[in-house]
């Protein structure tokens, strides 16, 4: 099998795998962030019309996976706007944003990314997710 058969069949595996197109735009979407607002609804309409059992975990593990960082954005936004509260206006951010919420924020995008590769890697390989309900990686 030549070279070009290889790639042509790869991207014909990964164009027409629904639950790869998902993955790929979630980790898009931290360059450009609107495309979150296309991904969740595409996964809400191929849940719908899964064709097979490993694409069902797939969509459920990733529409867990944005209310997962949904959630955690806006915990992490309330827990900013109290300590800019209580701490008063300091400096141009409160110290313990910088050396709590800063993290905690890295870590939830981090989260983010690793379940949308995992999910990726397996859609590609066509695999269903062995914990699609699962609130860690």
């Amino acid at each position: 099998m030549s070279n070009r058969d290889e790639r042509s069949s790869w991207v014909d595996d990964t164009l027409g795998n629904r639950p790869f197109i998902v993955a790929a735009l979630y980790l898009a979407s931290f360059f450009l962030p609107v495309l979150i607002v296309v991904a969740v609804p595409l996964a809400l309409v191929f849940r719908r019309e899964s064709s097979e059992e490993w694409e069902a975990s797939h969509y459920r593990y990733q529409l867990r996976t944005f209310l997962l960082a949904f959630g955690q954005f806006a915990l992490l936004t309330l827990l900013f706007i109290v300590v800019a509260s209580v701490f008063g206006r300091t400096g141009p951010v409160p110290m313990p944003a910088k050396f709590v919420l800063v993290p905690l924020g890295l870590a939830a995008l981090a989260q983010f990314g690793v379940r949308s590769v995992l999910s990726m890697v397996r859609a590609v390989e066509r695999q269903p997710m062995p914990r699609p309900d699962t609130l860690l990686i």
